[in-house]
């Protein structure tokens, strides 16, 4: 008999436990928001046609956003390269560092967006915030020659 009550003792404090802690945690859960950036839509688009662009000093795109903005408003028109050929990007501070918002108007199967250092570059992207590169609802993009540190 002592035994069956101590060990229903244990199962309860047990159970309480688990029940506080999972209160505890969904109260957490629910305090923490993530907003994401509204997206902006054109009526007619301007998509980016098939082809191998640069980003960087003296590139086709000056920066990572400029090209991110590009594939999330206008989208692309075929295969599109894009040539990291800077040998550093810091990203931006914010909460979401370089932020591509999904989907690519046009992207596909056959129509893919490629990212890429340009030859013989090791490039080096780094940020200090939640993110440093964040692909959001982003299908049929392909990140070439990463490694990560840190």
């Amino acid at each position: 008999m002592k035994k069956i009550l101590v060990l229903s003792i244990f199962l309860m404090t047990v159970l309480f436990s688990f029940t506080v802690i999972a209160q505890k945690i969904s109260l957490i859960s629910k305090s923490f928001k993530i907003s994401f950036p509204e997206k902006i839509k054109k009526l007619v688009l301007d998509p980016l046609p098939a082809g191998t662009y640069s980003v960087g000093t003296g590139g086709y795109f000056p920066t990572i956003d400029s090209v991110f903005n590009k594939l999330s408003i206008d989208g692309i028109a075929g295969e599109v390269i894009i040539e990291l050929i800077d040998n550093l990007y810091i990203s931006p501070t914010d909460t979401f560092g370089f932020f591509l918002n999904g989907p690519i108007p046009g992207a596909g199967p056959n129509s893919r967006v490629i990212f890429k250092p340009a030859a013989n570059k090791n490039v080096t992207i780094e940020g200090s915030c939640f993110a440093v590169v964040h692909f959001l609802n982003t299908n049929y993009v392909t990140v070439d020659g990463v490694g990560l540190t840190g």
